[in-house]
């Protein structure tokens, strides 16, 4: 009897110290994939609730969880699992951009500008948070800083249409259309489907 009793307790004990549930496969392939937002909530979730889940691994899954929130317009949401992102991992550049983003369209340009800069000096070769900064700085008004951005973006990837469109429009909105006028068709040229107006 005394056996009996002696192996529930260690059961018992064993239990108390397990994850509630473990992730699985199916729980790290709905974190990952695009194209249902919620499953991807759902998936990420069961990731990051597991106990045993490497810091690693969860830092991924806030990442990717943040980025399904955004995706559904729920940035402060997507702020809170980015922060969480940077917090196991305060060289996470791609979490401070994608939380940059998450400001901006929330409306907040200080917040957004710090996270671009912090995204930026963590990763210098980042050329889309400095597309993403200069869109900033342009809708600021400081087109000055945002073609900058733009210029240091085309340099690090010189196929970005995008970044030549958005430094077209800098450049017109600072009264310079021949330059604006050469941005448009070099990104037009780079991908002919892009609409830069």
């Amino acid at each position: 009897m005394r056996s009996w009793r002696r192996h529930v307790i260690v059961l018992a004990s064993l239990l108390a110290t397990a994850p509630a549930f473990a992730a699985t496969q199916n729980d790290y392939d709905d974190c990952v994939q695009n194209g249902d937002q919620d499953r991807r909530i759902a998936g990420c979730t069961r990731v990051i609730e597991d106990i045993g889940e490497s810091n690693h691994n969860r830092r991924l899954a806030y990442g990717s969880r943040g980025t399904a929130w955004h995706a559904k317009g729920d940035n402060d949401r997507a702020i809170a699992d980015y922060s969480e992102a940077i917090k196991l991992n305060p060289k996470d550049a791609v979490a401070y951009d994608n939380r940059g983003t998450a400001w901006r369209d929330k409306g907040d340009r200080m917040h957004a500008l710090a996270d671009y800069g912090e995204a930026i000096r963590l990763n210098p070769n980042n050329a889309i948070a400095y597309n993403n900064r200069g869109n900033v700085r342009h809708e600021k008004g400081d087109n000055k800083h945002a073609i900058a951005d733009y210029t240091e973006a085309i340099r690090l990837d010189p196929k970005y249409a995008i970044a030549y469109c958005n430094r077209g429009q800098a450049w017109h909105a600072s009264g310079n259309d021949a330059r604006a006028a050469a941005d448009y068709k070099e990104a037009v040229r780079i991908d002919p489907k892009i609409r830069c107006r």
